[in-house]
C-alpha cells in the first residue's frame, strides 16, 4: 500500500538546489491574516479530523507539542520545532520485523556499507546521510516496500526513505520508529504542507527526528506534526497504515508564530 498515493493530490518537489525528487502529497496550508516570514521556532495551527481525539491522545508523549480539543473534531495545535517524544523504548523499537527486516542480506548488506564509508562509534546524521545518497532512484511507482526490498531496489518516496532509515539504525543498535504525519516546510517566501514518513530514532538519551528524504534540504525550516507511529510492522502491515493515514489533516489552518 502506498502513503503517498492514499492521499488525494500528489506532486513532485525539488528540494532546494539538489537534484534530488521527492514525491509527497500536498496538505494545504494557509497562514494567519497578518503573518509574515519567517516563522518562529514555535507555531500554531487547527487542523479538523475525525480523529482528532485520537490524534490529541497520540500526541500526549511529546514534549513541545500541544493539542487541545476547540470544537467537534478540531484541534488547535502549538508546535516547537524541537518537540521530543518522551515515552519510553519497547521492544518492537529495536527488532526486526516483516517490514524492518534488517536481518535479511540485502539490509546486512547495506549495513556493512555503512559499516565501510563511516567510523564507529556511529552518529545518527550518518544513517541519514548515507540513506539520502543510497536510495537514488526517487520514484513513485513502487508500492509501501519492506527494508529488504527497497535495499534492493534503491527507489522510492518518502515511505521507503523512512522503512530503510529505521532498519539500518536498528541494525546499528538504535531503537528506532516509523513515522507518519505531516511536515511543514519554509522556504524564503512561502510555507508548504505535506504528508509525509520519516524516522525517530533514540541517540543521546532522546528521541531524535531523522529524514533522509529531506536531508539535502539544509536551506529550509521544518517542522514535523507526527500523527501516529506505524506500531504493527507484521505482514498486516497495510491495514495499520490505512488507519493512520485517515488521521492525516487535509489543511493546516491558520498558521501563526507564537510569541
Amino acid at each position: 500500500m502506498k502513503l503517498a498515493l492514499l492521499f488525494s493530490l500528489l506532486i513532485s518537489m525539488t528540494v532546494s538546489a539538489s537534484d534530488l525528487l521527492i514525491p509527497i502529497s500536498q496538505v494545504r496550508t494557509e497562514l494567519a491574516q497578518g503573518q509574515g516570514l519567517p516563522l518562529g521556532n514555535t507555531i500554531q495551527f487547527r487542523i479538523e479530523n475525525p480523529g482528532a481525539q485520537k490524534i490529541s491522545e497520540n500526541l500526549s508523549d511529546y514534549q513541545g507539542i500541544n493539542a487541545e480539543m476547540t470544537g467537534q473534531n478540531q484541534l488547535d495545535i502549538t508546535l516547537d520545532k524541537h518537540h521530543v517524544f518522551t515515552g519510553g523504548i519497547l521492544p518492537r523499537h529495536r527488532h526486526s520485523s516483516f517490514v524492518i527486516d534488517f536481518d535479511e542480506p540485502s539490509v546486512v548488506g547495506m549495513t556493512e556499507q555503512f559499516k565501510s564509508q563511516y567510523t564507529a562509534p556511529f552518529h545518527i546524521k550518518d544513517i541519514a546521510e548515507f540513506i539520502s545518497v543510497f536510495l537514488d532512484k526517487p520514484s513513485l511507482i513502487h508500492g509501501f516496500n519492506i527494508a529488504s526490498k527497497v535495499a534492493v531496489s534503491k527507489a522510492g518516496d518518502c515511505t521507503e526513505y523512512a522503512v530503510l532509515t529505521t532498519a539500518l539504525a536498528r541494525a546499528l543498535g538504535f531503537p528506532a520508529r516509523l513515522m507518519v504525519g505531516t511536515t511543514l516546510i519554509e522556504e524564503q517566501r512561502f510555507v508548504l504542507g505535506f504528508g509525509h514518513a520519516w524516522t525517530e530514532v533514540y541517540a543521546d538519551d532522546k528521541w531524535q527526528i531523522l529524514d533522509a528524504a529531506l536531508y539535502k534540504a539544509n536551506k529550509t525550516q521544518r517542522f514535523y506534526l507526527p500523527i501516529a507511529e506505524l506500531s504493527n510492522e507484521g505482514p498486516g502491515f497495510s491495514l495499520s497504515l490505512i488507519s493512520t493515514i485517515g488521521l492525516s489533516p487535509a489543511a493546516l489552518q491558520d498558521v501563526r508564530s507564537v510569541p
